[in-house]
C-alpha cells in the first residue's frame, strides 16, 4: 500500500507545478520561494516493510528520508507508546535502526514507547528524533509523550520542539502556551 500512495503522490508531483519533493534545507527554501507546496516522504511505522530490512533501501530510493518504528502498538521492530509494558526495541529492531543508519533513513521515535526509544537511541550511529510529542505531564494521551527523552538529549545539546494539538490535553481550563510546557 505504502509504494501505491508513494507512486500516486509521485505522478502528483511531475504533473502539477505547484508541488515538489523536499529531501533538503534548499528544498524547502525553493519551495518556499516559488510558492510552491512541499512533499516529504515518510512512513508512520514500519509496516510497509514487513520483515525485509531490505525493503528500507527501496523505500529510500523511492524518497522516504524518514520512518517512524513504531506507531502507538507493539510491532515485530519495537513497542509503541500506547503498549501496558513497553519491552523495549526487540532483536529485529536494532536491526532495522542498523538498516536506517546504513540508507540514511531519519529514525524517529514518535509514537514508541519510551524504553524502545532509548534503545533505539542506544542502537543507533546516527541522530534519533521525536519529530512531533508533547509533555506526558500536561498530556491525557501516553502516545505524545517525549519529557523523559528530551532530557535525556539536552546534556547533547538537543532541544524538543512543541506540537500543541488541543485535542491531547485536559479540557479543564484555556491553556497557556506555558501550560503545554514541562
Amino acid at each position: 500500500m505504502a509504494a501505491e500512495v508513494i507512486a500516486w503522490i509521485s505522478e502528483q508531483i511531475e504533473t502539477r507545478p505547484e508541488l515538489m519533493v523536499c529531501r533538503t534545507d534548499d528544498d524547502v527554501r525553493t519551495a518556499k520561494r516559488e510558492g510552491k507546496l512541499g512533499i516529504f516522504y515518510r512512513l508512520q511505522g514500519p509496516s510497509p516493510i514487513g520483515l525485509d530490512l531490505d525493503l528500507v533501501w527501496f523505500y529510500k530510493q523511492a524518497g522516504v528520508d524518514l520512518m517512524q518504528i513504531a506507531y502507538n502498538t507493539r510491532n515485530p521492530f519495537a513497542n509503541g507508546a500506547t503498549e501496558r509494558i513497553d519491552g523495549g526495541l526487540r532483536t529485529l529492531g536494532v536491526g532495522l535502526v542498523k538498516a536506517c543508519n546504513s540508507a540514511l533513513v531519519i529514525v524517529d521515535v514518535s509514537h514508541t514507547g519510551e524504553r524502545s526509544q532509548l534503545d533505539a537511541i542506544e542502537a543507533s550511529s546516527e541522530p534519533v528524533i521525536i519529530s512531533h510529542g508533547n509533555a506526558f505531564e500536561r498530556s491525557t494521551t501516553r502516545a505524545t509523550s517525549l519529557t523523559r527523552f528530551s532530557r535525556l538529549l539536552r546534556p547533547v545539546g538537543a532541544r524538543p520542539g512543541l506540537l500543541a494539538i488541543r485535542p491531547l490535553f485536559p479540557r479543564t481550563s484555556s491553556p497557556r502556551w506555558t501550560t503545554w510546557l514541562a
